[in-house]
């Protein structure tokens, strides 16, 4: 392994290939084959050979990534970091503890000076990186609810965010402890302007990452039985969809009763209001005429004759068959049974008795899910085809 001999070694060749680690770097989370990162170097394998040298990149088969410590710097440079790093700041509390203790212990001016310049230094990197932890810890829990599929992994990444959630404010107390209440000695002797600004900036941010941290936990709280109710509805759901499929929704539930005890305005009838004329159409010589012909009408015992709809036709009277094919689920469930396959795939390959097109057997995938959970067990993979995202289920043993 070879190392860079110079800062500007170093300089010159990340701006030299500055496309392709932007490249790298923005495709992070995908896998870049090795070919494709050629390209971006003009074709010259050297120079990728160089960088992988340098450990700058790594090499996994076909694939190329960025190393992990030069991946974690653009993060932290470009404040894109989803990880929370606690044991950094654990790290940095203990070099203040004892750098301050070589300061109060150490005679000599000029190493008295390195030791307070350390501290002032870590209790910077301290503060910034409190706030940067919490910022990030809001961004992934809110990054988790709304895009992680499975139930079961988003409640139990929201329940490990709200483990790093304690650890933060766990590290708020001990920073606020030893800074400002702990080592008074320390502060009394080597107190200047510019440590009294540092400590000033890290009260303003440790209170500020205490509100925020409230408002976090809060927000997990909220979402972790947000997702709880929303899944013991959906599971009931599915039951009664079940129970409604086999015919005996009535028999084993008492949905009738339930149902029957309600009364809201949805289920009374809809009422019918006669039509008034306005005020303006009695006063008009149009509806004088109309009026004075019903009155003339009624006076002689006339019957109103309303018209009458015209006769039926012969043809109307002829019988039509409508001949419908339906599909039986039950053999198609038989036939997953045996073949012992993904359902997905399955379905797709099946010879329906007709023509079926590609969303019809996306229905029927799932009616089969849902009329047959005893027999169908879901994984917690998913697969994508044509737009849509799927499980992938097997017949259980």
């Amino acid at each position: 392994m070879l190392s860079f001999q110079s800062i500007k070694e170093f300089i010159d060749t990340f701006h030299r290939e500055g496309r392709l680690l932007t490249e790298l770097f923005d495709k992070r989370n995908l896998r870049v084959r090795y070919d494709d990162a050629l390209l971006l170097t003009d074709e010259k394998e050297d120079r990728l050979e160089l960088l992988i040298n340098r450990t700058v990149l790594i090499r996994n088969g076909e694939f190329l990534e960025i190393e992990s410590r030069y991946l974690d710097f653009f993060e932290d440079i470009l404040d894109v970091n989803t990880e929370i790093n606690t044991a950094f700041v654990f790290e940095n509390i203990e070099n203040i503890k004892a750098n301050m203790n070589f300061y109060i212990d150490e005679s000599n001016e000029n190493r008295r000076y390195n030791y307070l310049r350390k501290i002032k230094s870590d209790i910077r990197k301290t503060g910034r990186t409190v706030i940067r932890n919490i910022i990030d810890l809001g961004r992934n829990i809110e990054d988790i609810y709304k895009t992680e599929p499975t139930y079961k992994i988003k409640i139990s990444k929201l329940q490990r965010y709200e483990t790093k959630g304690n650890d933060i404010s766990s590290l708020i107390e001990k920073t606020h402890n030893l800074v400002f209440e702990q080592e008074s000695l320390f502060f009394t002797s080597a107190m200047d302007e510019e440590l009294k600004r540092i400590r000033n900036e890290l009260r303003i941010q440790l209170n500020d990452g205490r509100n925020h941290l409230v408002e976090i936990q809060k927000q997990v709280i909220d979402y972790l039985n947000q997702i709880r109710r929303q899944s013991d509805f959906i599971k009931k759901l599915q039951r009664i969809k079940y129970l409604k499929d086999q015919f005996e929704l009535i028999s084993k539930t008492n949905v009738q009763s339930v149902i029957g005890e309600l009364n809201p305005v949805s289920f009374e009838p809809n009422p019918i209001y006669g039509l008034k004329l306005s005020l303006e159409m009695l006063e008009s010589d149009e509806a004088l005429d109309i009026i004075k012909k019903v009155k003339a009408k009624i006076k002689h015992g006339k019957s109103l004759k309303l018209p009458s709809a015209p006769a039926f036709l012969p043809e109307h009277l002829e019988a039509e068959v409508d001949n419908e094919v339906i599909v039986d689920l039950e053999a198609v469930k038989n036939g997953f049974l045996a073949a012992g396959r993904d359902l997905f795939d399955f379905v797709m390959q099946y010879d329906f008795p007709k023509n079926l097109e590609f969303g019809e057997k996306v229905t029927i995938f799932c009616q089969l899910i849902s009329l047959y959970p005893k027999e169908i067990e879901l994984s917690d993979n998913y697969a994508e085809t044509s737009d849509i995202e799927y499980v992938i289920a097997y017949p259980k043993q």
